[in-house]
Formats: structure tokens, C-alpha cells, sequence
């Protein structure tokens, strides 16, 4: 058991007897009262969101889940392919599965995916991951390191915003978790 003021997105829980992914967290507090935790819950099963409200001292089960290292393959429409690096056996996930980390996957990857009762249900993303910028503005002269972005598309789709020193085919580092530039990447 956990208790709610723990739960973190990405994480999965077993409530009302449905196993549920944690799509976001929100603290709320309210004036005289205890803080509550607002979630936004996914059902593995179905793929239905559901909004929870918890109490941050309230138990919730978590569930053991295997973890097993897997090689990003490739994509067929709404199928992504990986292969188990222990056994070479090829592992489908779903567009409804992956979620938000379809922006972060690059061929030959590495990561974990995560299974419950021998059925994947999610998948770990290392904490940052290093994308080529396929396009943005070009730079501006004599620019430095500021607090004005601009925006960047990189080479899995993904839109962030970069610093105006940052050019096209330039390799930069985003953490997975906020969607956000860390650093630019030296080669």
C-alpha cells in the first residue's frame, strides 16, 4: 500500500478492483480543510479517463509489476514493435498503451516495459532522451543563453521550446517527464 500524496503520473494502481494508470496529479487545497490530491485516472482494460479525488493520507494498493528491456523496432500504424533483448521475442504496444511516450521513441531504443501477470501495461522512459532538431527559426545573432524560447520541432514530431542559439540538425537533450529542454547535446 502507498499512500495518495506518493502517486506520481505513470505510475500504475490497483483501485475498486480495475487496474489504472496515473495520467496526472494535482494537489488542491482547499481553506479550512486537508489537502486532497486531484487524479486522472486511465483504465488498463478499457482505456476509459476517470477523475479521482484523494484524500493525501488515503491507502491506495499498488501492484508489483515485472520489468523487462526491450528494443524500440519500429511503428505500423497505430502499433509499436519492440523486441525483448533477452529472448529477441516481439512485444506489440498500443497507441492507448504508450501514451505520451510515442513522442520520445527513436528506433534502437532502449527501455523498460512493464507487465503485470505476464501482459504489458506500460512502459518506463529513461529520464531524458536526445532528439535531433529537424526544424525551428533560424538564430539570432549574438544570442545567449535567455529566458525567451522559441519554438522547435524535433525528429519524433515532438514541439519544444529551445533557446534562440538552438539550430536546425542541432541534437538537444529533453527531459521525458516535462516535456522541456535541458541542454543541447555535444557531439
Amino acid at each position: 500500500m502507498i499512500i495518495a500524496s506518493e502517486l506520481k503520473k505513470g505510475q500504475i494502481i490497483k483501485f475498486n478492483g480495475k487496474l489504472l494508470v496515473v495520467v496526472d496529479t494535482q494537489f488542491v487545497f482547499q481553506g479550512r480543510g486537508s489537502s486532497m490530491l486531484q487524479t486522472k485516472l486511465r483504465d488498463i482494460e478499457t482505456g476509459t479517463v476517470m477523475n479521482n479525488r484523494f484524500s493525501t493520507s488515503d491507502k491506495i494498493e499498488d501492484i508489483q509489476l515485472e520489468r523487462r528491456d526491450v528494443e524500440y523496432l519500429y511503428s505500423t500504424g497505430d502499433e509499436y514493435v519492440f523486441m525483448d533483448t533477452s529472448n529477441y521475442e516481439q512485444i506489440s504496444l498500443s497507441e492507448e498503451i504508450l501514451d505520451d511516450a510515442i513522442m520520445f521513441l527513436k528506433e534502437n531504443m532502449v527501455i523498460q516495459i512493464q507487465f503485470h501477470e505476464g501482459r504489458p501495461v506500460g512502459i518506463d522512459l529513461p529520464i531524458t532522451v536526445a532528439l535531433k532538431v529537424t526544424y525551428t527559426e533560424p538564430s539570432m545573432k549574438n544570442a545567449t543563453v535567455t529566458t525567451s524560447f522559441k519554438p522547435a520541432t524535433l525528429e519524433t514530431g515532438l514541439e519544444v521550446g529551445v533557446p534562440p542559439f538552438i539550430e536546425t540538425g542541432e541534437v538537444i537533450k529533453v527531459d521525458t517527464r516535462t516535456k522541456k529542454y535541458i541542454e543541447r547535446v555535444k557531439e
